[in-house]
């Protein structure tokens, strides 16, 4: 396990009998099961989509929250609606594992705060405790984010 899962981590699992290329990786943000539709990486897709993301973070983007003084969750639902400007502070995405969870990242000075819904696949129902407004998971550090995101385990071609 990297990280915490009341926080952010990552848990890098076995391989998929018969293919080294698909390993188990499950994802958690404020005790929230991210992977849990697809937790099954094709792991050269996956390190790529990591790697991006840890270079997207050392580039040190305006994450800052686009819509001034208003509330972090009320943001993320605009963003959701609009489907304007989501892009530049999507997060987790990370190919079909991460397809589920609708994801926002933005900075709060040298913190991150996440928010996040679970997006359900087609002709599932919505879980309940992501039906009723976006959790997230406020003052994650910079450290602790690329702590993650740039660790041995997330990054390195042994994962296969």
């Amino acid at each position: 396990m990297i990280g915490k899962k009341s926080r952010f981590a990552a848990e890098v699992g076995e391989c998929s009998e018969g293919c080294p290329q698909l390993r188990r990786v499950d994802l958690w943000a404020g005790d929230r099961w991210l992977t849990c539709d697809d937790n099954i990486a094709f792991t050269p897709q996956f390190r790529a989509d990591v790697r991006r993301t840890l270079n997207w973070l050392l580039s040190e983007p305006n994450l800052s929250t686009p819509f001034t003084g208003m509330a972090l969750d009320e943001t993320h639902r605009r963003l959701a609606a609009s489907g304007e400007g989501w892009a530049d502070f999507a997060f987790p995405n990370w190919g079909p594992t991460t397809d589920n969870v609708l994801g926002y990242l933005f900075r709060e000075g040298e913190n991150f705060t996440m928010t996040f819904e679970y997006e359900p696949q087609r002709g599932q129902k919505n879980r309940p405790w992501y039906s009723r407004g976006s959790p997230s998971m406020r003052g994650i550090t910079t450290v602790e984010l690329h702590s993650i995101t740039a660790s041995q385990t997330m990054r390195e071609a042994s994962w296969i």
